[in-house]
């Protein structure tokens, strides 16, 4: 789910939450599109993430994801994310 834009975003799991984003529109800077660089990091609001990334530490898995390669835990199939600007979380105009 997206807080901000009000939106719920189905994610199939042959796709990327990156991918999903962008095709209703919304645009999340990336470089690597595979979880190194930290570029798509995203506040993780509440939920669990499956993260994939190899960036993150624990403290930041907690409360960020990284959209280009990290899902939402099967079990609970859902999360909640907001847009970051950088990596000391401030949250975007």
């Amino acid at each position: 789910m997206l807080k901000r834009a009000g939106k719920t975003l189905h994610v199939p799991a042959d796709k990327s939450i990156l991918a999903a984003l962008a095709d209703i529109g919304i645009k999340v800077k990336t470089l690597c599109r595979e979880g190194v660089c930290g570029t798509c990091r995203v506040g993780l609001i509440s939920g669990r993430a499956d993260h994939r990334d190899e960036v993150l530490t624990d403290e930041e898995r907690e409360r960020n994801i990284q959209v280009c390669v990290s899902r939402a835990v099967p079990a609970r199939r859902w999360c909640w994310i907001c847009r970051r600007t950088n990596r000391t979380n401030r949250r975007s105009p």
